[in-house]
């Protein structure tokens, strides 16, 4: 609704497309080189290591990493 000086003083839906990309209905797992521990990232983003819990970012939270 309001117009953006950075936009020309356009409104973002003025200038919104949708994407001609097509979601896939599925993302397949990454296969990773030797050498690579998989973890899930927990909703608190944090990992479990040997003997405790880093935090990694919330960005990543319930995110294979």
């Amino acid at each position: 609704i309001r117009p953006h000086e950075a936009l020309d003083m356009r409104t973002p839906s003025e200038l919104y497309e949708p994407s001609s990309k097509r979601m896939p209905f599925s993302i397949e797992d990454h296969d990773y080189e030797g050498g690579f521990e998989v973890r899930r990232v927990r909703r608190d983003g944090s990992i479990q290591g040997a003997s405790s819990y880093s935090f990694v970012g919330e960005a990543m939270a319930g995110e294979r990493e």
